[in-house]
């Protein structure tokens, strides 16, 4: 499965990208630093979890 991170915290994001990656059932891990940054990887990409940071 493909998935998305969209975290504005570095430390947090790359955290939780590197436990994901970990996973078996993981192909990839996209990250994304706000909203507008994943909005333009899924114009471009397909994914079937999106995590986000909503403030």
């Amino acid at each position: 499965m493909k998935v998305l991170v969209a975290e504005d915290q570095s430390m947090l994001r790359d955290a939780m990208c590197q436990l994901l990656t970990l996973q078996p059932d993981v192909e990839s891990v996209l990250q994304a630093k706000n909203g507008q940054e994943a909005i333009q990887l899924l114009e471009k990409e397909s994914v079937d979890i999106a995590i986000l940071d909503v403030e």
